[in-house]
């Protein structure tokens, strides 16, 4: 079985910001104008769900887990969003 492979964060990024930099990544990746809202509404949230998220408390476990089955885990894996949560296989 491999391994999977998270997209890398560039060294720019602030580690206070790295969650919101993951959610954002998978937005572009998810639509071409990297809405915020319409991934929210694919994983069954409400629109601004996503962005008072990373914007506040952070994501929580669920939305990794919705985020990753929708996107999948080769790119997105729940650890990508909160690997304070999640340990990387």
């Amino acid at each position: 079985m491999s391994k999977s492979k998270t997209m890398p964060v560039p060294e720019w990024v602030r580690p206070e910001e790295k969650q919101e930099f993951a959610v954002r990544l998978a937005a572009l990746y998810f639509t071409m104008g990297g809405s915020l809202g319409d991934l929210s509404e694919a994983i069954g949230a409400s629109r601004s769900m996503l962005h008072m998220a990373v914007k506040g408390s952070g994501i929580s476990a669920q939305t990794c887990v919705d985020l990753e089955k929708l996107l999948g885990r080769d790119l997105f894996p729940r650890e990508f969003f909160r690997p304070d949560l999640f340990i990387a296989e």
